[in-house]
């Protein structure tokens, strides 16, 4: 496909835990049904490994790893820009996590910097840098607000 896309992307970590613990596709959905939020692929990672799910690989992949990053621009963002309507621009995709996943985000957001506009974590041990920075927040708000 590769051609420019009408949706956004969200990228979200811990993906299995966003979806059944977090409900966040039903209020996605609930929010674009009501004309509160924009339409958006979201994609759910999942860490765990898909031959035996029991088994996650979370630790090894959400850790500031170099070699995730990669994979994930590489392999993953170019994944989805081929199968799916997704705007291209870095403007227009978000990845964010919660936990490790959170710290996966703020890592994204430091080691490839060019393929994020933003990156929200809630993660308890570094929510300062993640959340409570001003600049931060004010690049969530300013990306959330274009889906709204």
């Amino acid at each position: 496909m590769t051609l420019d896309g009408d949706y956004p992307t969200i990228y979200v970590t811990d993906g299995p835990e966003y979806i059944q613990q977090g409900k966040m596709v039903s209020i996605m959905d609930r929010l674009i049904t009501k004309g509160k939020m924009k339409p958006v692929i979201a994609v759910f990672v999942d860490a765990r490994n898909p031959d035996d799910l029991r088994i996650t690989r979370r630790n090894k992949q959400y850790s500031c790893k170099e070699g995730f990053a990669k994979f994930f621009v590489s392999e993953m963002i170019a994944t989805i820009e081929n199968k799916y309507p997704v705007r291209l621009n870095k403007q227009d995709r978000v990845i964010q996590g919660a936990s490790m996943g959170g710290l996966n985000a703020a890592c994204f957001g430091i080691m490839v910097t060019n393929e994020f506009a933003d990156y929200p974590c809630i993660h308890q041990a570094i929510s300062t840098i993640c959340v409570r920075s001003e600049k931060n927040m004010q690049s969530i708000m300013r990306f959330q607000l274009r889906f709204l």
